[in-house]
């Protein structure tokens, strides 16, 4: 049963944070299950590497589940749930004799909890680049398509141009796409631009379909911030549409695996 120091907490959690940061290999801000599953337990030359690999894989992929119980599976998120992983870690040691011992070991209350000490007992002291991690590429966008359905240009508008950084995702069980796209003053310009050489109809009726996307927490809303609202809102004066509202609706709650 492993044990682990107090010291060894704090660096445990210096450390995963660290490499939550590598783990996000396509560079959108949010990690995947299908980036867990690529911290590969494999080395060509170093049999020594394949623990490591399965306990790093085993102890973020603890923190990401912690994460997205709470909603977000952004790096930041899995950074926080590492700290407070730590945190109640730390406060298993009810002897208060600055380890964790088998029994406050058993004690612990979730999974999460015990995959990171079973890490950091190993390999607290370890670096960053002691980890084989898949390069980091960031994917290209696809390109605007001006055609389909109003609906069909609305989602490719946003596919193409929306940050996914910004953006809320939901596990790839749980649907195609962003769930909420969160759209800022810079994002909303480079859609407008995007949209003004297409006939006026059709900016007008794709235009309307984006405002209708802002008015619930739906998979795959959209939520304007104050810059992106007087963009569209302008944007609509221009184009003579009345009526239309930019809402900043609540990322919608994800549903049970």
């Amino acid at each position: 049963m492993p044990k682990i120091k107090l010291t060894d907490v704090a660096r445990t959690a210096t450390l995963l944070k660290k490499l939550a940061v590598k783990v996000d290999t396509n560079l959108d801000g949010d990690i995947r299950a299908g980036e867990i599953a690529r911290i590969s337990p494999q080395h060509p030359r170093d049999p020594s590497v394949v623990p490591k690999q399965q306990q790093l894989r085993s102890a973020i992929h603890g923190a990401q589940r912690f994460a997205m119980s709470r909603g977000s599976v952004t790096v930041e998120a899995v950074q926080q749930a590492v700290e407070e992983i730590a945190a109640r870690v730390k406060a298993a040691d009810k002897d208060r004799d600055g380890v964790i011992s088998e029994a406050e070991y058993k004690s612990l209350s979730t999974l999460a909890e015990k995959r990171f000490v079973d890490f950091g007992s190993a390999y607290a002291s370890s670096k960053v680049t002691d980890f084989s991690l898949t390069p980091q590429r960031e994917h290209p966008r696809p390109r605007f398509s001006w055609s389909g359905t109003p609906a069909q240009v609305c989602s490719s508008l946003l596919e193409s141009t929306s940050e996914p950084k910004n953006d809320n995702f939901w596990p790839s069980w749980g649907g195609k796409g962003a769930s909420r796209y969160v759209l800022s003053r810079t994002e909303a310009e480079a859609m407008v631009k995007a949209l003004e050489p297409l006939f006026a109809a059709r900016q007008k009726s794709v235009l309307t379909e984006l405002a209708g996307r802002t008015a619930s927490s739906t998979f795959g809303c959209v939520a304007c911030d104050a810059g992106a609202r007087t963009v569209f809102q302008a944007y609509a004066r221009r184009l003579g549409v009345q009526g239309l509202t930019f809402g900043n609706p609540t990322a919608p709650k994800m549903p049970s695996p």
